[in-house]
């Protein structure tokens, strides 16, 4: 974990070198946990592939995260790192443009029993159909970002996210000028959500 943390600083001022060395030194070191498995309690298997796929996403090898993430989800199951996991896999499918494949992972978090990444699951398949209607100019995708937005602030009202899926469909009923449908949104966000805590910025919009 220490030589993850040292190739994050040697890469965000720039010495990619030398972030890439201690990345590899790091990896030498999770590699032999993840081989001797057998002889090792879980616990630290699994932290170690969890410090493995994120130095890969150090040195952004997005393939190689998502197979240490995917091995995770194999050896382990019930672990309470899967949704991690998961949630790793569908930002590094977003990463790469691979929308499609990204809706699909993390709408598999929204059918897991129990995860605290859903409402960041369901915010993020708003965003995936949000890309690929930029990429591929279609309405269609857009729509179906709406209504992925709706339905993460309707289902996880509570959360962090709520607010900012609210925001992205008002924002949408802006930008297509149907102003009636975005203040009849507003006033229903300040009749529902009056703890919400971007709600001055909702109100803002309502006027």
């Amino acid at each position: 974990r220490a030589l993850k943390e040292l190739a994050e600083i040697f890469r965000s001022v720039g010495l990619k070198t030398k972030s890439n060395e201690k990345a590899l030194e790091g990896l030498s070191k999770v590699e032999e946990v993840v081989l001797n498995r057998k002889a090792i309690s879980p616990e630290y298997v699994q932290d170690a592939l969890q410090t493995k796929w994120e130095i890969y996403l150090v040195m952004e090898q997005l393939t190689q995260a998502i197979d240490t993430c995917r091995l995770l989800i194999q050896l382990f199951p019930n672990s309470t790192l899967v949704d991690q996991a998961m949630v790793k896999i569908g930002q590094a499918n977003l990463e790469k443009g691979q929308y499609q494949a990204a809706i699909t992972i993390f709408s598999s978090i929204l059918r897991l029993p129990k995860s605290d990444q859903a409402p960041y699951a369901a915010f993020m398949v708003g965003e995936a159909y949000e890309k690929m209607a930029e990429s591929a100019n279609n309405k269609s995708y857009l729509t179906n970002a709406m209504n992925a937005f709706q339905a993460c602030a309707e289902k996880y009202p509570n959360s962090l996210f709520a607010g900012q899926a609210i925001e992205k469909v008002a924002n949408f009923y802006l930008k297509m000028q149907d102003y009636q449908r975005a203040a009849d949104l507003m006033q229903n966000v300040a009749q529902d959500f009056p703890d919400l805590d971007n709600m001055d910025a909702m109100l803002l919009k309502w006027a």
